[in-house]
């Protein structure tokens, strides 16, 4: 595409953006696949200047959350996460799952935040900390949902990279989790079980065997 015919483009895109909320809103998405088409440069400018501040816009419709996730799940999924960090776009996902009170909802920023994000970046130093820092949070929090998350994120990260899930998941399980009361995180605890192999983190298998041995049929 010449840059003239990007410009042109451009100028399009800004005119369904302009329309009302409710309708810019549904074709955020497909604009999202067609930025990630553009150049490096006018990519991050778009995503600055033309994404972002629709995001912002659609955070406070009333029907607007389910737009916004589904957008969040193409950019994750089309861009590089390390683009998207850059522009601070994890910390929408840190939103939905910290303030949105539907658990649909929650499930699918933490599918994103742990295959797309967390298996992708947290071995590198630059990130480890806001991501170890974030996860830790979920884990060690009194409430049961956050801890619910914490082994959602954990869940989709062994499904993109089972290797990070070994390093930076399953040892702090064990050593916090073990003894975990509530019904609801402990059926997550129990599902995260069911997909690592047996055997291949004697961390989980110690979860494992706990959960074996007291044997609750709402559990298992």
């Amino acid at each position: 595409m010449e840059k003239d015919d990007r410009q042109f483009f451009i100028n399009v895109l800004n005119h369904y953006l302009k329309d009302t909320e409710e309708i810019s809103s549904k074709v955020l998405p497909t604009i999202c696949k067609l930025v990630s088409k553009f150049p490096e440069e006018e990519k991050m400018d778009l995503l600055e200047n033309l994404i972002k501040p629709k995001i912002e816009t659609i955070k406070s419709l009333k029907n607007g959350r389910d737009n916004m996730v589904a957008m969040l799940e193409h950019l994750f999924t089309m861009f590089s996460p390390t683009v998207l960090l850059e522009a601070s776009f994890h910390d929408y996902l840190f939103d939905i799952i910290n303030n949105e009170r539907a658990i649909n909802y929650k499930i699918r920023a933490a599918n994103v935040l742990g295959s797309k994000v967390v298996a992708n970046l947290i071995k590198g130093k630059k990130y480890r900390a806001i991501l170890t820092e974030y996860t830790d949070k979920l884990r060690l929090s009194k409430f049961f949902r956050d801890r619910q998350v914490y082994l959602w994120i954990a869940k989709s990260t062994h499904e993109a990279d089972n290797e990070i899930f070994k390093k930076h998941f399953a040892k702090n399980i064990a050593t916090d989790m073990e003894n975990e009361k509530c019904a609801t995180v402990l059926i997550s605890m129990a599902k995260l079980c069911n997909v690592v192999k047996d055997g291949y983190s004697k961390s989980l298998d110690k979860i494992r065997v706990k959960l074996l041995k007291d044997g609750d049929p709402t559990i298992l």
